[in-house]
């Protein structure tokens, strides 16, 4: 998978390449501007927010602020996520050059979390190009049964995502077409305020 390289002496070390890491400022400057707008998000729509940030070979939760209702969808910082089936993985992974994608889908795998978890390589494509023309993932109970999630990317400048925003609810509070555009122009001009910094 080109994770690692071996050198002529016959050292292995982690290869450098096309998908480095994320530089530690790029988080830390995630955390630093996201901490507040996600506070906002999740004052406004009273559900749990979150933001996660892409890692060389996985995505993974850095930050987030619980719903304060009682019955709530949950998240936990330092979670790695599902590239093919949470919201906040699918926002990330669609803005990614292909052959990263595939290598956060394989470095994951495509499991069957519900019925409705996309496992499919050439529907996994269709749906990145969909989030792609959008702007923004969804998650309807693709890893949970119950649980309703929107996500918008984090991007760079150059279009590719260094992380992303979602808002999680139980789809017992889902109301439908309405809330579901109130929530995703939330949840974009979040991802657009930590992005802006």
């Amino acid at each position: 998978l080109g994770y690692v390289v071996k050198s002529r002496d016959g050292r292995y070390s982690l290869a450098g390449g096309g998908s480095p890491q994320l530089p530690v400022q790029t988080i830390q400057a995630m955390l630093q501007h996201g901490a507040e707008p996600l506070r906002n998000l999740a004052l406004e729509m009273r559900e749990t927010v979150s933001m996660a940030a892409l890692f060389e070979n996985h995505i993974e939760v850095i930050l987030v602020i619980e719903s304060p209702q009682l019955v709530r969808m949950s998240n936990t910082v330092g979670r790695i996520l599902p590239p093919h089936a949470s919201s906040l993985g699918k926002a990330i992974a669609a803005f990614q050059e292909r052959d990263h994608s595939q290598r956060l889908l394989r470095s994951y795998g495509t499991h069957l979390f519900t019925p409705g978890t996309i496992t499919d390589e050439l529907a996994l494509h269709r749906e990145f190009e969909r989030i792609r023309s959008v702007g923004h993932a969804e998650d309807r109970e693709e890893t949970v049964v119950g649980g309703i999630c929107f996500a918008a990317p984090i991007l760079r400048p150059d279009g590719a995502a260094v992380g992303a925003v979602s808002l999680s609810m139980p789809k017992m509070r889902f109301t439908g077409e309405g809330q579901e555009k109130r929530v995703v122009q939330a949840v974009l001009r979040t991802a657009s305020s930590v992005a802006g910094h």
